[in-house]
């Protein structure tokens, strides 16, 4: 009788133990994209952000100018490019194996977004980013 009961609570703990792995795997794994979604979505709010000054600084007209700040880092942890393609009208953000692009509404652009501080000015329809 006693070993009956004792292979029954080894039982229910082998049952506990692996339903404890796989509900714990499942949350290790749902973190895990739900970091990777934030990520996604900082690296299309910067995208945003400068084809936003680009733009802003072509519809104000000559004159304007502004300093706008680029994180270091997506969601303060991942590296990322940032390139500018003026030739295509385009911004593109690139982190692992994703890219993302945002158009703009001139291919008049100089100089190079930077992370970081930038300035952005429009000097007779030329937009320069220093």
């Amino acid at each position: 009788m006693r070993a009956q009961v004792s292979l029954e609570i080894m039982t229910y703990i082998i049952i506990l133990t692996l339903m404890l792995t796989i509900v714990s795997y499942a949350a290790v794994s749902r973190g895990q994209s739900i970091l990777t979604e934030k990520i996604n979505m900082d690296a299309r709010r910067v995208a945003k952000l400068i084809a936003i000054e680009i733009d802003t600084a072509i519809s104000v007209g000559d004159g304007y100018k502004n300093t706008f700040y680029i994180p270091q880092y997506l969601y303060n942890t991942k590296n990322y490019t940032l390139t500018v393609l003026p030739e295509y009208q385009r911004i593109y953000v690139d982190c692992d194996n994703s890219s993302y692009s945002v158009p703009l509404l001139t291919s008049n652009i100089t100089g190079t977004v930077k992370k970081g501080n930038n300035i952005i000015k429009n000097e007779n329809g030329l937009i320069k980013i220093e």
